[in-house]
C-alpha cells in the first residue's frame, strides 16, 4: 500500500502537460510568421537605417533654367557608345562621290606601317599603333609633317580626293593639317588646316620651307571641338581646290600655279600637341574641272556664310563677364575639366559617349544652352549653363 500511495503522488497534472503542448505550439506559430514577414521586416530595417543616413546628391547651380528631375526618380541611363571616335569610315560627300572612278586608290586604317608613312625631316616624329598614325613635333616651335611613302600613297595626278579622320591628344589651341600635293623633293604642297578649339579652317600653300595663306582662318560651323573627331576631306581637279569639313564644303579655292600632283599626308603647326590620324580614304575622280566660285579676283577664297555652332538656347543669351573663361575658349561654349588622380587611362561619359581620361586634368568644351550629362563611375551629373565657367569634377582611381 505504501508504493501504491507514492507513485499516485509522483504523477504530473494532466493540465500541466496541456499548457506545455499550447505553449510550444505558440512557438512554432511564431517562428514561422517571422519567416513568412522576413522581406516586409528586411526592407522596413533598411529604410529606417537609409533615413538616418542620407546620400548626399550633386547641387546645381541656381543659374539653371530647367526643371531638375525629382529625387525620387531614378535618372535615365543613356545608351553608351563604345568611344567619341567614328567606328566606321563616313561616306564622302554625295559631290565627291558622283565623280568617283573605281575601288580606293588607298584606303588606310593603320593596322600597321605597310605604307610606309613617315616623317618629312627627323624632328617629325611619326608612330603607327593602336590602329592610329600619331604624329608630333620634336623641335620647339616648329611644325611636324608626315607623309605616306609606299606604292599605293601615288604620287596622286590632278583628279583625286583625300580624306582622314583627325583629332587632337589633347586641347590644344594649336592647328593640324591634312596635306596634299606633295612633291617628289618633299618641297611643296598644300595644307588644309583646322583649329578645332577654334572651330576655323585655313588653306596654305607651302614653297621651298615658305607657308603662304591661301585662305585665310574662317569659321567653320560643322567643326567639332576636343575630344572629337573632325573628317577632314579636300578634292584637287587642275588647280580647284574644294575642302570639305565632317560632311560640309567649307571653303573653295582656285590656284593660278597649282601644283600638277603628289602625295598626301598631315601637319601639326607646332611642338606641344599630337596629331591622331585614322582612316585616311583616296579616290580617283573623273577629270571634269568644277566651275570656279564667283569671287572678286582670280584666287579670292570664298568662305562660306558663318552660322554658330552652338544652338539657340531657350533663354536670351547672357554675355561672358570678362575673365569667366580664358581667352581661348571658343564662343558658346563652357569649359569642363575632368581630374583623373591615378595612373593610366580612365573612362567616363559625356551625353551618351564613352571617353578615355589621362591623369591630371581632361579639358572638354562643352554648348552653353543645352543639357549635358556626365557619368563618372556610379555618379551622374546633370550640366546646364547660360554663361561660361570652368567646372572642375574629378575621377578619383
Amino acid at each position: 500500500m505504501e508504493e501504491e500511495y507514492q507513485a499516485v503522488e509522483n504523477r504530473i497534472p494532466r493540465w500541466v502537460l496541456i499548457g506545455g503542448v499550447v505553449l510550444v505550439f505558440a512557438c512554432l506559430a511564431l517562428l514561422i510568421a517571422l519567416f513568412l514577414m522576413r522581406t516586409r521586416l528586411l526592407s522596413v530595417a533598411v529604410s529606417v537605417l537609409a533615413s538616418d543616413t542620407p546620400t548626399p546628391s550633386e547641387t546645381l547651380p541656381p543659374t539653371f533654367t530647367f526643371t531638375p528631375a525629382p529625387t525620387d526618380t531614378e535618372a535615365p541611363t543613356l545608351a553608351p557608345s563604345e568611344t567619341p571616335l567614328p567606328t566606321s569610315l563616313p561616306m564622302p560627300p554625295a559631290e565627291v562621290m558622283a565623280l568617283a572612278q573605281g575601288s580606293p586608290a588607298l584606303s588606310e586604317a593603320f593596322a600597321d606601317n605597310s605604307n610606309n608613312w613617315q616623317g618629312i625631316n627627323q624632328t617629325s616624329e611619326v608612330i603607327i599603333q593602336e590602329e592610329q598614325l600619331q604624329l608630333r613635333s620634336d623641335d620647339p616651335g616648329k611644325a611636324a609633317v608626315g607623309f605616306c611613302q609606299g606604292e599605293k600613297c601615288g604620287p596622286y595626278q590632278d583628279y583625286y580626293y583625300a580624306q582622314a579622320e583627325l583629332v587632337e591628344d589633347r586641347v590644344s589651341t594649336l592647328s593640324l593639317g591634312l596635306i596634299f600635293g606633295l612633291n617628289q623633293q618633299k618641297s611643296g604642297f598644300y595644307n588644309f588646316a583646322i583649329r578645332p578649339s577654334a572651330a576655323e579652317i585655313s588653306l596654305q600653300k607651302v614653297a621651298n620651307g615658305q607657308w603662304t595663306t591661301l585662305i585665310d582662318w574662317t569659321p567653320a560651323p560643322s567643326a567639332k571641338f576636343y575630344p572629337f573627331v573632325n573628317v577632314l576631306g579636300v578634292s584637287y581637279l587642275q588647280g580647284n581646290i574644294q575642302l570639305f569639313l565632317n560632311g560640309a564644303l567649307v571653303g573653295s579655292y582656285k590656284d593660278p600655279q597649282p601644283y600638277a600632283g603628289g602625295r598626301i599626308g598631315f601637319a601639326v603647326e607646332s611642338d606641344g600637341v599630337r596629331l591622331l590620324a585614322s582612316n585616311v580614304l583616296v579616290l580617283n575622280l573623273s577629270p571634269v574641272t568644277p566651275t570656279p566660285p564667283s569671287a572678286p579676283g582670280a584666287g579670292t577664297p570664298q568662305p562660306p556664310v558663318y552660322a554658330s555652332p552652338t544652338a539657340a538656347g531657350r533663354a536670351t543669351f547672357t554675355p561672358t563677364p570678362q575673365g569667366a573663361c580664358p581667352a581661348y575658349v571658343p564662343a558658346g561654349n563652357f569649359v569642363l575639366v575632368v581630374f583623373k588622380s591615378g595612373p593610366g587611362k580612365g573612362e567616363i561619359t559625356i551625353n551618351g559617349s564613352k571617353v578615355k581620361v589621362d591623369q591630371g586634368n581632361n579639358v572638354f568644351y562643352l554648348p552653353l544652352g543645352k543639357e549635358h550629362v556626365v557619368v563618372i563611375k556610379n555618379k551622374t551629373y546633370e550640366l546646364y549653363y547660360e554663361k561660361c565657367i570652368i567646372r572642375n569634377l574629378k575621377l578619383n582611381e
